[in-house]
């Protein structure tokens, strides 16, 4: 299996120009992932309301399954 591996190796050193191009790729999209961060941090607001739609539906959720609970009970 010596040879194998031995050709395994050096499979791997002629790939490393590729896997210089993905780090190089990688380093080349930290930007965008910044943009993506900042465009998260703005849409914040809107998680913020949803969350708050959210938590004023809860006593609606609350309703709706004492109803439910209580048709089962007729049931």
């Amino acid at each position: 299996m010596i040879p194998i591996a031995m050709g395994l190796i050096a499979t791997y050193v002629g790939m490393n120009p590729t896997a210089a191009k993905l780090n190089a790729t990688c380093v080349g999209m930290i930007p965008t992932h910044v943009g993506l961060i900042a465009t998260y941090v703005g849409m914040n607001p809107t998680a913020a309301k949803l969350n708050a739609t959210y938590v004023g539906m809860i006593p609606t959720h609350v309703k709706l399954t004492a109803t439910y609970v209580g048709r089962f009970k007729l049931l």
